[in-house]
C-alpha cells in the first residue's frame, strides 16, 4: 500500500494499528526484506525448574500432606507452593503453582471417604474371585442377580457447584425440616430396576414387603447381594429367606465398602445429577421429585448398566 502512494496514515487505518508501527515495519522492510516482518519469539523469563522436578511434584503429592508434618490430608496450594520451596529451593506464588498443577494433568478434587475398618484384601477378593463365580453360576443356571441398598433424601439440598457471576455466591433458600423420605432399589447386570419411596425411615417390615415385591414380579430365581445392616439380619427378614430358599440365594458384600455395591450409585446419581440443588418446600414436593428422578433412571437401563462398570463389576 505504501509502493502505490498511499500515507502511513492511511495504511495504519486500514490495519488497525498505530502509525508509529507502520514507520517502525516500513524501515525493518528496507533493512532486511520480507524476514525484517517475521515476528520473532519473545524467550521470556527462563524456568525455574526441570521437566524432571515438575514430575518429582507428582510423586510427593503421593506421599500426602501428613508426611510433610500436616494433622490431615488436605493439599492447598500454599502448603504446596511451601513444599516447593523445601524440596528444591523455588519460590512460586500460589497462583502460578496452580498453573503447574494443571499443566501436571492434576486437578482439584473432592475426596472419597473411606473407612479404616475397610479390608482392601476381602474386597480385592471379592471382585476378583467371588463375584465372577456367582456370575457364572448365575449364568449357568439361569437365575438373576440383583443388587440391593438403601437411602434417603430429606428438604435440606444436596449442594453442587453451580456458574455464577464472579463474587456473587449463589444462595439455596431450603426449608430447614426434617421431612425425609426413604428409598429401596434393586438393579440387575441387564438394567433391570426395582424401587420403592416410603415416608418413614426403612424397617425390616418395609425390606420383606419389597422382598415379596420382587419375587412377585422377577420370575427367575434370584442371587440378592446386599450389605449387613441390621434391618437385612432382623428374625423376621431370616424367617422369610428361609422359607424362600429356594428363590433366593443371599450373599452379603464386603463390609465398609459401599463402592462395591453398583446400587449405590444409583442414589449418588439420584442426589448429584437428577436433583442436585433442589429444595423441595413440603414433604409432598419432596415425593414427587424423588419419585421422578427414579423413574429417569429407570428408563435408561444403560445408566443403570454403568453403575456395575463404575463399581468395577464386568458382567461378561
Amino acid at each position: 500500500m505504501l509502493d502505490k502512494g498511499m500515507t502511513q496514515q492511511e495504511v495504519a487505518s486500514i490495519a488497525g494499528v498505530s502509525q508509529g508501527s507502520i514507520s517502525l515495519w516500513k524501515k525493518s522492510y528496507d533493512r532486511n526484506g520480507d524476514n525484517g516482518l517475521q515476528r520473532k519469539k519473545i524467550p521470556g523469563r527462563p524456568r525455574k525448574m526441570t521437566d524432571s522436578q515438575l514430575r518429582k511434584i507428582i510423586f510427593l503429592l503421593a506421599k500426602g500432606p501428613e508426611s510433610f508434618g500436616y494433622q490431615n490430608n488436605l493439599w492447598t496450594l500454599k502448603r504446596i507452593t511451601k513444599m516447593i520451596k523445601e524440596e528444591f529451593g523455588v519460590s512460586y506464588h500460589p497462583g502460578h503453582v496452580w498453573k503447574i498443577l494443571r499443566k501436571l494433568g492434576l486437578t482439584h478434587q473432592r475426596p472419597e471417604k473411606r473407612a479404616v475398618e475397610r479390608d482392601e484384601d476381602r474386597v480385592k477378593e471379592w471382585k476378583e474371585k467371588r463375584w465372577p463365580e456367582l456370575r457364572t453360576k448365575a449364568k449357568k443356571e439361569g437365575k438373576t442377580i440383583v443388587f440391593m441398598d438403601e437411602s434417603g433424601r430429606s428438604q435440606t439440598p444436596t449442594v453442587v457447584a453451580t456458574w455464577s457471576p464472579c463474587g456473587e455466591t449463589p444462595t439455596l433458600n431450603h426449608v430447614f425440616g426434617w421431612s425425609r423420605c426413604s428409598i429401596i432399589s434393586t438393579i440387575t447386570p441387564e438394567g433391570g430396576f426395582h424401587y420403592r419411596i416410603y415416608s418413614c425411615s426403612i424397617k425390616s417390615s418395609q425390606i420383606l414387603t419389597f422382598l415379596k415385591h420382587l419375587l412377585a414380579h422377577i420370575k427367575e430365581d434370584i442371587i440378592l447381594f446386599w450389605d449387613g445392616i441390621p434391618t437385612h439380619k432382623s428374625n423376621i427378614v431370616k424367617d422369610f429367606l428361609e422359607e424362600n430358599e429356594k428363590r433366593i440365594e443371599v450373599h452379603r458384600l464386603p463390609p465398609y465398602a459401599p463402592d462395591t455395591n453398583p446400587d449405590e450409585f444409583v442414589f449418588r446419581y439420584l442426589k448429584y445429577v437428577r436433583v442436585p440443588n433442589s429444595c423441595p418446600k413440603t414433604h409432598y414436593e419432596l415425593l414427587t421429585e424423588t419419585r421422578n428422578g427414579m423413574e429417569a433412571i429407570r428408563r435408561r437401563p444403560q445408566i443403570i448398566q454403568s453403575f456395575f462398570r463404575t463399581a468395577g463389576l464386568n458382567y461378561q
